[in-house]
């Protein structure tokens, strides 16, 4: 490779408080890199969040409008950069169009599309909007001068689900934090009562906060022996409202706290009372085993260890501050009192080696510039 690599990472979409994060990390971490130039493009709807995000301009904000913007800046600045880092747009019908002209494009795929698609769109009309992606997706992939997947499995569905050649371009690279952006949390843990973060922007379906509901109806012991409290962070819908005021209404304490949306510092405070995090516990409605969501990450790097019930495609089955189990609260409690003498530094700086955006982006780094070098070679 004879030049520096000019790179841009292109974000087009509606913001979110995960999305936010992602940018503020990589946006540091990517300017650190000295062996490629990269270059950030967040364009969000409803979301200054950071210097780097730009307003949607108000024509753009719908969801065709948004996938229209993307295509639009894609035409007009990708011959500027070697490649271009971009979301898969799930439902694209533009890529039909277009695809075929800016073929620098790399993909980042977060879900298994098709069946993500079927799973929020229900009935008839998830089956067409399945099937149109099953199209639009298979075009842009092939259009494209590689893939990104945030988890293993994820990578491994592309390239078969697809069935693309043995030698097509794809890269690992799981969500992780920048650690100096997410401090240690405070100490507040409780000698006789154990408390339980479960957090979200908006709960869905695959965060499972039915299941934990249910496991906590179900637990034999609620008004006897164990102690405990839920506290859930994050917007609730209504049909989830009536379940938690009837559990509340059962037992001796209130044990589920709703909080709502809250802002880092107020949720901080939170979570320095608790001895565990939830991760996602119903990532297989999405037909997916594996995850590495940026939530996962941010407690861990805050000194809080994380129950889930999904695999973490970069945490090892053996790592002690995260665990990937059933959902009984019997479970959760035990691996919370297993966990307690454990610092909040200690569950951190072993987890790092697992969630440090810097060590991904090396990865991503080596392979662009073995992408270039390849491309120089068959050109």
């Amino acid at each position: 490779m004879k030049h520096k690599l000019k790179i841009a990472y292109l974000i087009v979409g509606r913001s979110f408080p995960g999305l936010a994060k992602q940018i503020e990390y990589e946006d540091l971490v990517f300017s650190e890199l000295k062996e490629i130039d990269f270059n950030f493009f967040a364009f969000l709807v409803k979301g200054k969040r950071h210097k780097k995000i730009l307003e949607l301009p108000r024509p753009f904000r719908s969801l065709i409008g948004q996938k229209l913007f993307a295509w639009i800046w894609l035409l007009r600045f990708s011959r500027k950069f070697d490649y271009i880092i971009i979301r898969h747009i799930v439902f694209d019908p533009f890529v039909l169009f277009f695809g075929w002209f800016v073929r620098n494009r790399i993909t980042v795929h977060h879900a298994k599309e098709f069946f993500e698609v079927k799973y929020y769109k229900s009935g008839w009309q998830g089956k067409i909007a399945a099937y149109i992606e099953l199209c639009t997706g298979y075009i842009s992939t092939k259009t494209a001068a590689g893939i990104l997947g945030v988890t293993n499995e994820i990578c491994k569905f592309q390239k078969e689900f697809k069935h693309l050649p043995k030698n097509f371009p794809i890269c690992f690279y799981p969500n992780a934090i920048a650690p100096e952006l997410v401090k240690v949390i405070d100490d507040n843990r409780k000698i006789n009562e154990i408390n339980i973060a479960f957090m979200a922007g908006a709960f869905k379906g695959w965060h499972g906060l039915d299941l934990i509901l249910e496991a906590i109806s179900s637990y034999e012991k609620l008004n006897y022996e164990d102690n405990f409290k839920l506290h859930l962070i994050g917007k609730v819908s209504k049909e989830y409202l009536k379940k938690i005021e009837e559990i509340n209404s059962k037992s001796k304490n209130k044990i589920i706290i709703n909080y709502g949306v809250l802002d880092f510092e107020d949720y901080q405070k939170i979570l320095s009372k608790c001895d565990v995090g939830l991760g996602s516990l119903a990532m297989y409605r999405a037909n997916v085993k594996e995850g590495s969501t940026l939530k996962v990450r941010e407690m861990l790097g805050m000194g809080l260890p994380v129950y889930s019930a999904h695999i973490d495609t970069a945490i090892p089955k053996n790592f002690p501050f995260y665990l990937n189990g059933t959902i009984r609260i019997e479970e959760i409690l035990k691996f919370a009192r297993d966990l307690a003498p454990f610092s909040r530094n200690e569950i951190r700086n072993r987890s790092l080696p697992y969630i440090d955006k810097r060590i991904y982006v090396k990865k991503l780094s080596k392979f662009l510039i073995t992408l270039s070098n390849q491309s120089e070679k068959v050109n």
